[in-house]
């Protein structure tokens, strides 16, 4: 079985080692809903945006490149005193729950004239972090801080189709502009997190509510990409 595995895996990349190369790149925007245990301690929707760049094969179906994104899961807003001894001037405060994620990817895609379908898979992290942030009426930010953080491994796979909008030959290459859309699930290890209500404040003290479980999410994404 290791043997077959490894014969795949060499028929695969040796002629992607030999081939040319275009660049690709790609912006995305975001719908993540929670999936398992996570689901149950975040029952919203995330929203943000995702960017992906690397190398498109032109002899093979094959991209291989990186991505990094970010997600916002919960947002709270509230009017506060300046200070106990300044009760007359008042700021806002912003919590937001974030989710940055990185990973690298591999993804197989073969163009059918103006379809470009494909199926990918991918590996890295994910980081969990919400910040709370003092602000001005001019939205000037006063003072922010971060008031918990946490990392996981995240690896998943995915699927989707790309529709070629535009194309432009070249000497060299050609290039497109396609309408991405696609979908991934991303497993997630375990991973300590707060969530839209996590932080309390009792006779002056901040309490924090920390959830612990593992960080699967399906993502959806829907955005352009860019063959150079």
């Amino acid at each position: 079985m290791r043997r077959f595995a490894g014969l795949i895996l060499w028929l695969v990349l040796t002629p992607v080692v030999r081939a040319q190369t275009a660049f690709q790149g790609s912006v995305y925007f975001l719908a993540g809903i929670p999936q398992g245990e996570f689901r149950t301690n975040v029952d919203n929707a995330g929203f943000g945006l995702d960017f992906d760049f690397g190398w498109r094969f032109l002899e093979v179906p094959v991209f291989l490149g990186a991505e990094a994104g970010f997600m916002i899961y919960g947002v709270e807003h509230r009017r506060e005193p300046f200070s106990l001894t300044i009760p007359d001037v008042t700021v806002d405060v912003e919590t937001v729950n974030n989710m940055a994620m990185g990973h690298l990817l591999m993804r197989l895609q073969p163009g059918l004239d103006r379809l470009w379908p494909f199926v990918e898979g991918l590996i890295g992290g994910r980081y969990f972090y919400t910040r709370t942030t003092i602000e001005s009426e001019q939205q000037r930010e006063i003072a922010a801080s971060n008031n918990y953080e946490d990392v996981a491994l995240s690896y998943g796979y995915g699927g989707g189709l790309e529709i070629e909008l535009y194309r432009k030959p070249t000497p060299k290459r050609t290039q497109r502009f396609l309408i991405h859309l696609g979908g991934r699930y991303l497993y997630g290890s375990e991973a300590e997190y707060l969530r839209k209500g996590s932080i309390r404040r009792e006779n002056g003290r901040v309490v924090y509510d920390v959830y612990r479980s593992r960080t699967n999410v399906l993502v959806w994404r829907f955005g352009v990409t860019f063959h150079f």
